[in-house]
């Protein structure tokens, strides 16, 4: 687990949210994630497999993600770093703890892209939810999903006068898919009376807002040292 311990996890956030390496047979990662007994064995022999289970709330189809170690590469060169079921709709990644504050919007909420990033902040003591692509919080298998509002998932959530911020990675200012995501975000939250902030940061402290945490620890303790 030497990759989630570079990203600042502890070992007890991962084990209270079950992610751990996968060490089951081929035949079950086929089964979990809907691909070939093939191609499940290709992982298993040439890959670290880091399973993030999706905690059931109402029922979602939805099971995991899970991590490659190294990225996979296609033939054509691209490389899959992350894989979930195939043929399942993606939806945002909600602890537990997260889930049972939906109903309180005194309890400020965190948005950002991918699982590590909103384990990290709920180490930390602020309460994320998870995105695992840009537009996930929109369940694109819907029917006219551009004119929808937000996905199921979000929308159990009291939005009215909760502090949101939305911390997506740096290179939104570049990135013209991140921005417009992170701007129709921000607009639908408002539109249920949340009080939206984006959060931003030097983008040499780092991507991700883990790459900010990590950094501002890792000084701060270099600082005690001396």
């Amino acid at each position: 687990m030497e990759d989630m311990k570079k990203s600042g996890l502890q070992q007890e956030i991962l084990t209270a949210n079950g992610v751990k390496v996968f060490t089951d047979t081929p035949e079950e990662l086929a089964a979990m994630i809907n691909i070939e007994t093939s191609f499940a064995t290709h992982l298993c022999l040439n890959h670290v497999v880091v399973i993030f289970p999706y905690p059931v709330q109402e029922k979602k189809n939805q099971s995991c993600r899970v991590k490659l170690i190294p990225a996979y590469t296609c033939a054509d060169g691209n490389q899959i770093k992350y894989m979930q079921p195939k043929g399942v709709p993606t939806r945002p990644y909600i602890t537990d703890a997260v889930w049972n504050a939906r109903k309180d919007p005194a309890i400020d909420l965190f948005i950002v892209e991918g699982e590590k990033k909103a384990l990290l902040l709920n180490q930390e003591g602020f309460p994320a939810i998870a995105l695992p692509g840009v537009y996930n919080f929109r369940n694109t298998s819907e029917k006219n999903a551009e004119s929808m509002d937000l996905s199921a998932d979000l929308r159990a959530f009291v939005w009215a006068e909760r502090n949101v911020y939305i911390a997506f990675d740096a290179d939104f200012r570049t990135n013209k898919q991140v921005r417009h995501a992170m701007f129709e975000l921000a607009f639908r939250l408002e539109k249920y009376g949340a009080k939206v902030r984006i959060v931003t940061w030097d983008p040499r402290d780092g991507k991700g807002i883990d790459d900010l945490i990590i950094g501002k620890v890792h000084k701060q303790e270099t600082h005690n040292d001396n």
